[in-house]
């Protein structure tokens, strides 16, 4: 039954504020306008299935054996190690181990679903509205120098060069703080800062994850068996041109590339003849950047579940790189942290088959801490032969743009940039 809202743009973001602080939730927050941000679902969580570092094998087994319900699902977070679970071969060495392992599954108890272009939800017992409580500012600061992440962008150069890998996208890490209750803190920055495939999830006590995503990973019709994927590559800041990235070879290079992995990897899960690429290179722009993006699509073979997509696709190619397998061992040597949350995926799993998953990009880890929240966060860029090290550490602060909007600062702290 559809119910009619009130017209509140931030209503399932205020909604979710009015769930019981006793109970985990997740919010999916479609925002930003288009026909690839329509709904928003707000979710109750019953229970949660955690996986710490490789023992990914526990999500899919909840998958396949957690009865099905005809509206259930879960709301999924992957974090980037699972890809390592899933192929081995993938790591290079020793890594940090994170507190998100390899990821956490939530079982939803109560799902609510926003249809933005018609004002309604699926459901007629809401949680309650709530007001949002006045942002604070707080900090964000770069773990990793300019100089280092220069370093490791002329490495990867070198590996490009010597025919060893085509791309691989490499990372650096940020930490803040803000003096703001986890939630609040979180679901005030999917109201203030807009974004096509938002999420908030809360995995444990004390321990969210939270996205402001541009970018799609996996959306599979259940009815259909179509899966679509819409890799990002490429990208200047609000304010520039778009003529000149649109222009771009080196940046037209990098998503051809992704592209054809992308292909290569919904091939092993599609019926043969029907993966393509339904919408070419085309730009977008978001409040903070501006991307160039494609889309692939694909029928699924029948009997293809949950586990087996994301086993042919996980982790996403554009932020691994190609030949798939070999960038994953690169960012392993060359990455001195754990990337956590940060580039895997975040969404919905439907025990009907259907599938809505970001690529976990402009994400932040959080952790309540005495006083208010901890942040981490990360950025990255895919390197290809001609790659400028200072034109991608400049490209890795344009991605730190709409963080700093969320943490309420207009300025990136010169931190250990000269370092």
């Amino acid at each position: 039954m559809a119910v009619a809202a009130e017209p509140t743009l931030d209503e399932p973001i205020r909604r979710a504020f009015g769930c019981s602080p006793s109970r985990p939730l997740a919010l999916l927050s479609s925002g930003g306008g288009g026909p690839h941000a329509r709904t928003s679902t707000l979710v109750e969580v019953e229970r949660t299935v955690h996986a710490s570092a490789g023992m990914g094998q526990r999500l899919f087994d909840a998958l396949a054996t957690v009865p099905h319900t005809a509206d259930g699902g879960w709301i999924a977070s992957l974090s980037y190690g699972l890809g390592a679970t899933i192929e081995p071969m993938a790591r290079a060495g020793a890594r940090p181990e994170s507190p998100f392992g390899d990821g956490t599954l939530l079982r939803a108890r109560h799902t609510h679903a926003f249809d933005h272009e018609h004002r309604t939800w699926s459901s007629a017992e809401l949680p309650p509205l709530a007001t949002l409580p006045e942002s604070r500012a707080g900090t964000l600061e770069p773990q990793t120098s300019d100089a280092d992440f220069a370093r490791a962008v002329a490495r990867v150069r070198e590996y490009v060069r010597a025919g060893d890998i085509f791309q691989a996208n490499i990372a650096r890490i940020w930490s803040g703080f803000v003096p703001m209750p986890m939630r609040a803190w979180a679901l005030g920055v999917l109201d203030r800062v807009p974004a096509r495939y938002g999420a908030y999830a809360e995995l444990s006590p004390g321990r969210a994850v939270l996205s402001v995503s541009p970018e799609l990973f996996l959306a599979v019709d259940a009815q259909a068996r179509s899966v679509r994927t819409r890799p990002i590559k490429g990208t200047r800041g609000a304010d520039g041109c778009a003529d000149e990235l649109e222009r771009c070879d080196k940046e037209r290079a990098e998503l051809h590339m992704i592209v054809d992995l992308m292909r290569n990897d919904l091939g092993r899960v599609c019926s043969i003849g029907s993966v393509r690429v339904s919408e070419p290179r085309s730009i977008e722009r978001h409040p903070t950047v501006q991307h160039a993006v494609a889309e692939v699509s694909g029928t699924l073979r029948p009997g293809v579940g949950h586990a087996e997509l994301l086993r042919a696709t996980f982790p996403p190619g554009s932020v691994t790189g190609a030949p798939k397998v070999r960038a994953m061992q690169i960012i392993d040597e060359l990455e001195p942290f754990s990337r956590g949350p940060y580039c895997g995926a975040l969404g919905w799993l439907g025990d009907d088959g259907a599938v809505a998953l970001s690529v976990a990009i402009r994400t932040f880890a959080l952790e309540e801490v005495d006083g208010g929240t901890r942040l981490t966060y990360w950025t990255g860029c895919g390197i290809v032969a001609d790659a400028d090290p200072m034109r991608e550490c400049l490209e890795s602060h344009e991605k730190a743009a709409v963080a700093l909007l969320a943490v309420g600062t207009g300025r990136v702290s010169a931190g250990p940039r000269d370092r």
